[in-house]
């Protein structure tokens, strides 16, 4: 109970930072998150191409 009120005191009206680790962590999701986009659009790109074997039959 000390301990809490010591806080109240103390560092109550500070604003809340994040850690070293949790700004890692997100730095690594956001990384993950572009990752997927970019993969995304890749795909996406890819189906732009026309099917050769279409092509071939058409002819």
């Amino acid at each position: 109970m000390e301990s809490v009120l010591l806080w109240l005191w103390v560092d109550s009206h500070k604003p809340y930072q994040k850690s070293i680790r949790e700004h890692i962590q997100a730095t690594k999701r956001d990384i993950k998150e572009e990752k997927t986009i970019q993969q995304i659009e890749w795909m996406k790109w890819e189906d732009q191409e026309p099917d050769l074997r279409l092509i071939k039959e058409a002819r």
